[in-house]
């Protein structure tokens, strides 16, 4: 048997250094939270601290605190769909002890890169039909009739913009570049490069639908903040869903304006938000993904009466394309 390794009098602490000044050091550095919550995942999760990714703008190496990735198909199926789900949370974790502020947005906007599928060929899927001559196109979640999903479109409020609380004195100021800069942007470059990295070859005849959240859990107060009218408040929240509009060079016009959503948990929610939110959106899509595996690999499909009937409920019409 193999023993402990024994520490030796060299490795102690220098005069004037205490634990409690390295207990706090440490519990101030974010590192306690992304161990905890890697924990948490690790049930359920294939976890990876310290994930690194290439930026996107400087093409320097970067890390985020977590990738978890979660099977959401059975592998040792003898009849293995062309497409297989799988849920992918990308997660960068904060502590503070002063508040973030959420600017609530008074609408709703459209999110159509949320999610923001990785390792399909295609985005969308062509459509032809039986009552018309025209090529419909429709995004992933609109043919499997998932747009109207309570996580897609309800279950956290929409905010664009936010602030982290810092002091200047006695005095309290909102700071919105610290925030963006440490916690949306790193989640967006993140986001971008799974998708690169996911991208399938051109000769692939099967796919991992990758389903990547980016998700930003704090270890702080969050407050929203609305505005009706001449009225404000101001509310503790457990989520919101930051809004981060992009314009990105792209062939079609179409795709030239991007909006990613990117979720804001509170730590004490990240369990609720996970097994009542992100966990049962993603068991509703994997076997409507599998069913139509067919479809989801080659981008192309067919659904009857889409000049009658439109973009409503597409899923039950849908069919490979003959």
């Amino acid at each position: 048997m193999q023993s402990e390794p024994k520490n030796t009098p060299e490795n102690a602490l220098s005069a004037g250094v205490t634990d409690e000044q390295i207990l706090q050091a440490v519990q101030k550095s974010g590192y306690p939270l992304q161990t905890i919550i890697a924990n948490k995942l690790g049930v359920d999760f294939r976890v990876q601290e310290e994930w690194s990714f290439v930026d996107g703008d400087s093409g320097a190496l970067r890390t985020l605190d977590i990738w978890a990735s979660r099977r959401m198909f059975d592998l040792q199926s003898e009849d293995q769909p062309f497409v297989r789900p799988t849920l992918d949370l990308l997660i960068e974790c904060k502590q503070s002890d002063l508040p973030y502020v959420f600017f609530i947005s008074a609408t709703r906007p459209r999110l159509p890169e949320f999610p923001y599928f990785a390792g399909l060929a295609q985005d969308k899927i062509a459509l032809t039909t039986d009552d018309d001559s025209s090529t419909y196109t429709e995004t992933i979640l609109g043919a499997l009739s998932l747009s109207n999903h309570p996580f897609i479109l309800n279950a956290a409020e929409p905010c664009m913009t936010f602030s982290k609380c810092t002091r200047k004195g006695s005095a309290i100021e909102l700071s919105g570049t610290d925030a963006f800069q440490n916690t949306i942007l790193p989640l967006a470059k993140a986001l971008r490069y799974f998708k690169k990295q996911e991208e399938p070859p051109k000769t692939a005849r099967y796919f991992d639908c990758h389903i990547p959240l980016a998700i930003a859990v704090l270890d702080a107060p969050m407050i929203a903040a609305r505005i009706e009218g001449d009225q404000q408040s101001l509310t503790l929240t457990p989520w919101v869903r930051v809004v981060r509009h992009e314009a990105t060079p792209a062939a079609s016009w179409f795709d030239r304006m991007q909006t990613l959503g990117i979720d804001v948990v509170h730590k004490s929610f990240f369990d609720q938000y996970l097994q009542q939110h992100a966990i049962p959106f993603a068991q509703q899509f994997s076997p409507l993904a599998i069913k139509h595996h067919v479809e989801l690999s080659s981008g192309k499909g067919f659904a009857s009466g889409m000049n009658a009937r439109g973009f409503n409920e597409v899923e039950p019409r849908l069919r490979p394309r003959s």
